[in-house]
């Protein structure tokens, strides 16, 4: 059985796989993520640099152009070569935070029409990004030590 709807909205649509290999379109604005989908900086930095191979060639297929894969390509080389991996996880944790605010700036930007060239690493950005997780990481580490002491007094 086939419903076939007419809308005038340029409304963008997604195919799903349904039961018994049957096919759904519907609008992509209803679908809902995986329960198992993380954010990029919720991954181990080995999980998010495999997972950049899979992006690499979704944006490939999708026909963003050479020069977009080709920027986005520097993008992740410059992250797996930055200093910060010296670091350690602490490191990789700022590098990830890092990642998923400028690709998220980077796509608001260009629907915008204002896109820069992502693969330069904004050093200044990156720094601040690594103090507030730093921080963030003495916040936690004193709340730990009051709850810890506050049961023993």
């Amino acid at each position: 059985m086939c419903t076939v709807r007419h809308s005038d909205k340029n409304e963008t649509l997604a195919i799903t796989q349904a039961a018994e290999g049957n096919v759904t379109v519907c609008m992509a604005n209803s679908l809902t993520a995986s329960k198992n989908m993380k954010l990029d900086h919720q991954l181990f930095y080995t999980d998010f640099m495999f997972a950049k191979n899979h992006f690499l060639t979704a944006i490939e297929s999708a026909k963003w152009g050479v020069k977009a894969v080709d920027v986005f390509n520097w993008f992740f080389h410059k992250l797996d070569t930055h200093f910060l991996q010296e670091e350690g996880d602490q490191g990789e944790r700022a590098l990830l935070h890092y990642a998923a605010c400028v690709q998220l700036d980077w796509h608001d930007k260009l629907a915008l029409g204002k896109a820069y060239n992502i693969r330069t690493i904004n050093e200044e950005l990156l720094t601040k990004i690594a103090c507030e997780l730093d921080a963030w990481d003495v916040k936690v580490g004193l709340e730990q030590v009051g709850i810890f002491i506050s049961m023993y007094t």
